[in-house]
């Protein structure tokens, strides 16, 4: 008898179905007739083949073909029985994984399913940790699923086994979200990594279920979730959710579940390529951005210098096509090998996001000026994915800065050199320098170590205790939050390229506590080095009101290193 029979053919059928399930669970099991297929996942972002989940088909010769998965997990969920269905899906998979890794055969994390019932039946995240144990596989490439209505019916058994499994290193999604009743109380209390939406949303796909949609990845993404949409039939369905952020699609448009042949061939037969484990701990450990917004936002991936764009919403490809670029292919060929000035800011711009967290950049283009902010959200191995906000200047803008712009030319006119400490992080970073070894954009260490160095090479030998002590930052800071004018003022003996001496004053002022203590160090030469009459004028300010000694000498003598 068929599924389709079964069904139309009322209670008995259905009853002889059941007892079929119960009567022949074991033996399926063990005689094979129980496999695991498994349902390709793809990374929005890069297209990439990123995840699998694990599904169970059972293959029933002697009942006339398969039986329904949603037919027989109910049957085996009344029963109690369950629990054995998922941990040996749990078993398979980590075979299957074991057997990938051993054959050089690209692997990526693979998702299983777990009910309610599993948890009470069985300690979950005992058996999971055993299984990954027993196959020495590393616990991110096996996430655990585990359905709303789960959450909702009874959350208390599962509170602590979930927290159990995430501080083991294991991923837990939330599946089928949607269909219960509480699912923004699901989303607060529980601690989850990713949130699949139901498939219900796109089975009736329009313009409501986009909103729903929407709204659904605006939250989660908001509440520091990743997102993945399961059912995906169409280009467009795909298309929609690239364009609102949604991190992962899953359905037949990519792929229908397959056995384990079928998907290890997968990858090649659909020209795909597969996520890296690099890659996955980037996108895994990445901070969830909310990218529906009316704001010019991106994500790139940076790595060993090349810079391509690899997400943006609609408002940010608006804005680079009124800044004069054709495409975003366009411009990513651009970001990552063009030599000329604008592009080679960019990048730096990239890598002092990397460096600091966020950074950002002013620039001219297609007549309009424009402000690229950038925020560092993952980093591992040398690579890194950038969020990135595109904003148009305004007049009102561009006349303060302007005016800025004339004042930061005037405070640089009077400093040889420039130097921005970060506290917190104990570096410096160049902004200008006399001394030909540091170029503007060099980040050097400012401990105690890195300034014993700097004044073995740098400093008179008379001065240099005294300068170690000055450059102390807990020193700077004091002597800086005492002055009326939050700064430090000293004078030391510096070595020229040419090798001679010259008083140069240092200038360390603290900025505003938004900077959590940084500090701007600014050297510029002796100005009494320049004065015509400076004998006499020193001679004055030993005397206090004496009169000056009318033999004192007018010119200054340059300091040896003898003096």
């Amino acid at each position: 008898m068929s599924q389709d029979d079964m069904h139309s053919s009322g209670a008995g059928a259905q009853t002889e179905a059941r007892a079929y399930v119960l009567a022949n669970f074991d033996r399926a099991l063990r005689e094979g007739h129980i496999k695991v297929s498994f349902q390709p996942i793809v990374r929005s972002f890069t297209k990439k083949f990123c995840n699998s989940e694990a599904l169970a088909r059972w293959e029933a010769p002697d009942f006339n073909g398969n039986l329904r998965p949603d037919f027989f997990v109910r049957v085996l969920e009344e029963a109690h029985l369950v629990h054995k269905l998922d941990l040996f899906v749990l078993v398979e998979v980590a075979r299957v994984l074991r057997y990938e890794l051993d054959n050089d055969i690209p692997a990526v994390p693979i998702s299983v399913n777990f009910s309610r019932l599993d948890f009470i039946l069985a300690d979950i995240p005992e058996a999971v940790a055993r299984v990954v144990e027993e196959y020495d596989l590393p616990p991110h490439l096996i996430c655990i699923e585990i359905t709303e209505t789960a959450l909702i019916d009874d959350p208390a058994p599962l509170r602590g086994a979930i927290d159990t499994l995430r501080a083991t290193g294991f991923q837990v999604w939330l599946d089928d979200f949607g269909t219960g009743y509480s699912s923004l109380n699901v989303l607060k209390d529980f601690g989850l990594d990713e949130v699949k939406l139901d498939i219900e949303f796109l089975r009736d796909y329009g313009e409501q279920s986009q909103r729903a949609i929407a709204a659904i990845v605006s939250m989660a993404h908001e509440l520091g979730l990743h997102t993945l949409a399961e059912g995906v039939e169409t280009a467009e369905q795909a298309e929609f959710l690239v364009s609102i952020g949604c991190e992962k699609m899953q359905g037949y448009f990519f792929a229908r579940p397959m056995y384990l042949d079928a998907a290890v061939d997968y990858p090649e037969q659909r020209a795909i390529a597969v996520e890296t484990p690099r890659e996955e701990r980037l996108f895994t450990g990445m901070k969830p951005v909310n990218m529906i917004s009316d704001d010019a936002l991106s994500l790139a991936l940076y790595d060993s210098e090349a810079y391509r764009i690899v997400y943006a919403n609609a408002a940010y490809k608006r804005g680079i096509r009124a800044a004069g670029f054709r495409s975003l292919e366009y411009l990513n060929e651009r970001l990552s090998s063009d030599p000329e000035p604008a592009y080679e800011r960019y990048r730096r711009t990239a890598q002092a996001a990397i460096r600091d967290g966020r950074s950002a950049l002013i620039f001219l283009e297609g007549g309009r000026y424009m402000r690229l902010a950038m925020e560092s959200l993952s980093q591992t191995d040398g690579m890194a994915l950038l969020k990135a906000r595109l904003i148009e200047l305004d007049r009102d803008t561009l006349d303060n800065l302007a005016l800025f712009d004339r004042q930061a030319r005037n405070f640089m006119s009077l400093y040889d050199g420039v130097y921005y400490v970060r506290a917190k992080e104990e570096r410096v970073e160049v902004i200008r320098s006399v001394m030909p070894e540091y170029t503007a954009g060099d980040t050097l260490p400012f401990d105690r170590e890195a300034i014993g160095e700097f004044s073995a090479v740098r400093v008179h030998p008379r001065d240099r205790a005294r300068f170690q002590r000055f450059m102390r930052l807990g020193h700077l800071t004091e002597l800086a939050e005492v002055s009326p004018r939050n700064e430090a003022t000293s004078m030391f003996r510096m070595r020229r390229p040419d090798g001679s001496y010259r008083w140069m004053v240092f200038d360390a002022m603290l900025l505003d506590n938004e900077t959590e203590g940084d500090l701007l160090i600014a050297e510029r030469e002796n100005p009494l080095s320049n004065m015509d009459e400076l004998g006499e004028i020193l001679g004055e300010y030993g005397r206090g009101s004496e009169p000056a000694d009318a033999g004192a000498s007018s010119t200054p003598r340059e300091p040896s290193p003898g003096n």
